[in-house]
């Protein structure tokens, strides 16, 4: 995870020696965010938070334009450089709470704004490591947002405290009002509504509700009672602590909205709580309507009644011990983990995440790795020649091949024109096996060498070595281990010498002086008794090198930790041995298992 604007350094003596290019540097980087950031904030917080710091006015100052600004225009990339340019005014002298408080919107803005939560989700967790008082700004209220934070916030939070935080704002319709409009109501308590409006032409009033987690909106048709729209959200719907959401429409006899009070995107927000202060809900002049009892299990002071009295207050104790049962029991932006509500890579502790993973600045984090900065390789590769057709390839006078039976060089004479035929293209030639050794000198930059035999070449005057220095450029990350396949270029120059090799049949003068002198190949000429010549089937050799320029695309898979395999194909551009003005193109394909140290 990462933070646009975040700085790729450690945040010594917990951000105090942050300057103005803090803003900037935040604008460039992406990693270390949230391990950096949310330490500096823990180290920061356990000082005291009592004394002002020296530059508070002129960052809240900041801060509140930069949100004043937002609330006009929604230009959510705007807000976050403003932020983040308010964070470099604190230098090392602001509050810490004034931090919090310009992360908080950091996360809102990023989150509510862009849609980005991975981000705000940082954001957030850096927020509450500065403060862990720090509240959501109501005024810029959005239910994945708020859900998401609660999520973090109650990590570090005991069972004793509200398991809801929002604190609720709406703007009631000019044209429509409803009562009560509640910020928290008691469990087990039903929310009577009474609705009036003065739009012309409304056919009926309909309220949608949603638990944060759940998928779907409940509708709910308010009857007409005189003037007024009523209807009730059971408490059937209200059995557990959370935070809801709610919107009120005028519709006409088509369904469509007249007028409304909220929307699915700002719905008014309440909260359910176990136990409330506040009054319940009634519609004025009424009586408040009696509480419920859920099938569930039983609150703790009706525990001994009739009405719970099959359940013996068995249930309730249970009920506190499994905070939920699927992601639908969750607050928006929350999952069911093991009985409990998180945030997605929120934890308090390395349990709290995958295996690969450790707990930092309550942020699941990808557990580091040692560096493998030393690869030791053995390959194995094929030679893959481009030669030009002959049609004479074993006369004396060829400067493209020499022919060998067996081990000897051949040094007769060829008829005419028959000296054996080669027919061109790519030819399969010699073979090598090669010892590599590469270094990496950055994240996806190695420098190495070759080193190997071949064999398959000339009978005589071969060089069989293979040396190569060479340098790489992979597409992923190797030294580390978390990329599986990691395509890579490298480029080289070394010294080694290609031979390729084509059997070829041809015609060997026996008698020179009348095999000259036959008008053609027949018979007669290469009669076994008689005959002035004879047919034999030698091996036509082209060398190339020593000298060579290789480009080799290919491709590295990790077989393990420690262990991958490794593809090229070198494309070689060589001289060819006995014509070094003249340049030959030779592929080199190869296979090969690397090991990092």
């Amino acid at each position: 995870m990462s933070l646009k604007g975040a700085p790729r350094r450690e945040y010594q003596g917990a951000l105090l020696q942050m300057r103005p290019k803090f803003a900037l540097a935040l604008r460039r980087r992406f990693a270390c965010f949230g391990l950096c950031v949310a330490l500096a904030a823990a180290v920061w917080s356990s000082a005291s938070s009592s004394w002002a710091g020296a530059n508070d006015a002129a960052a809240k100052k900041a801060i509140a334009d930069a949100m004043d600004e937002y609330a006009k225009t929604k230009d959510a990339d705007a807000a976050d450089g403003a932020l983040l340019e308010a964070i470099a005014l604190c230098g090392k002298d602001c509050k810490p709470a004034l931090l919090a408080q310009a992360w908080m919107y950091i996360g809102l803005v990023k989150g509510g704004g862009q849609k980005d939560w991975d981000t705000a989700r940082e954001a957030f967790s850096v927020a509450l490591g500065f403060d862990s008082k720090v509240t959501l700004d109501p005024r810029f209220f959005n239910p994945t947002a708020q859900a998401l934070f609660d999520g973090i916030k109650n990590q570090n939070v005991g069972p004793e405290d509200s398991a809801a935080q929002v604190v609720a704002g709406f703007e009631p319709g000019t044209q429509m009002g409803c009562v009560p409009l509640v910020q928290e109501i008691e469990a087990y308590r039903p929310f009577p509504i009474s609705c009036s409006t003065k739009v012309q032409g409304v056919n009926g009033v309909v309220l949608r509700y949603r638990k944060y987690g759940d998928e779907n909106w409940t509708r709910l048709d308010l009857k007409q009672v005189d003037d007024e729209w009523r209807g009730q959200i059971p408490c059937t719907a209200l059995e557990r602590p959370g935070t809801f959401g709610m919107y009120i429409e005028a519709k006409d006899e088509r369904d469509n909205a007249l007028e409304r009070i909220g929307s699915r995107d700002k719905p008014l927000v309440f909260k359910v709580v176990e136990k409330s202060d506040v009054p319940p809900p009634a519609i004025p002049g009424e009586a408040v309507p009696d509480k419920c009892v859920a099938s569930a299990y039983c609150p703790d002071e009706m525990i001994g009644t009739p009405a719970c009295e099959a359940l013996k207050g068995g249930a309730a104790e249970a009920a506190r011990e499994t905070t939920c049962k699927s992601t639908g029991d969750c607050d928006l932006g929350m999952s069911c983990e093991g009985g409990v509500c998180k945030a997605p890579n929120v934890c308090t502790e390395d349990k709290d995440c995958a295996s690969e993973e450790q707990c930092k600045a309550g942020i699941c984090v990808e557990k580091p790795r040692p560096s493998k900065l030393d690869w030791f390789g053995l390959h194995f590769a094929t030679d893959l020649t481009s030669v030009g057709s002959s049609a004479d390839a074993c006369n004396p006078d060829s400067e493209d091949f020499t022919c060998y039976d067996g081990s000897q060089e051949y040094d007769g004479t060829p008829y005419p024109g028959s000296g054996g035929t080669v027919p061109g293209g790519l030819t399969v030639g010699t073979m090598r096996v090669m010892f590599s050794y590469d270094r990496f000198i950055a994240d996806n930059i190695s420098l190495g060498a070759r080193f190997g035999f071949a064999f398959n070449g000339v009978p005589s005057g071969f060089f069989p070595l293979h040396f190569e220095g060479r340098g790489t450029y992979y597409f992923g990350n190797v030294t580390q281990g978390r990329s599986t396949f990691v395509p890579l270029i490298a480029a080289g120059v070394g010294l080694a010498e290609v031979a390729a090799k084509t059997p070829v049949e041809m015609v060997d003068c026996v008698d020179i002086e009348n095999c000259l002198a036959a008008p053609e190949v027949n018979e007669q000429l290469i009669d076994p008794v008689n005959g002035a010549a004879r047919l034999r089937t030698l091996d036509a050799y082209k060398s190339l090198g020593t000298l060579f320029f290789s480009v080799s695309p290919g491709i590295m898979v990790a077989a393990s930790k420690n262990l991958s395999i490794v593809a090229n194909v070198g494309v070689m551009l060589m001289t060819e041995k006995e014509q070094s003005s003249s340049l030959v193109l030779n592929l080199q394909p190869s296979l090969g298992v690397m090991l990092g140290f």
